[in-house]
């Protein structure tokens, strides 16, 4: 998370929204599959630094993580601009 932002968790109930930033490209991968059970229950925002300094990685772009949540079987299906630096996609489950 951000400096300076802090978790809270009220309840045992699955959460109805989930907020996940993610600094890299592999740990957008390698987590997907995990983080995906948080859009069933109710939405998964994947938010990323689209700063293009030296301290963000490259890879991580709108396209790289909407073909992330499309390859999980989510679908997106709103985008937010949250400050300069930050960028996200809200993912739910694919209905059959």
């Amino acid at each position: 998370m951000p400096a300076g932002a802090r978790l809270v968790v009220h309840g045992k109930a699955p959460p109805d929204l989930t907020m996940w930033f993610v600094h890299s490209h592999d740990v957008l991968v390698g987590e997907m599959s995990a983080m995906k059970r948080h859009a069933s229950s109710g939405a998964l925002w994947i938010l990323w630094n689209k700063n293009t300094s030296s301290e963000s990685d490259i890879r991580l772009t709108q396209l790289s993580v909407r073909k992330a949540g499309l390859d999980a079987g989510l679908v997106d299906f709103k985008i937010t601009r949250v400050d300069e630096d930050w960028a996200g996609l809200r993912f739910t489950v694919r209905k059959p």
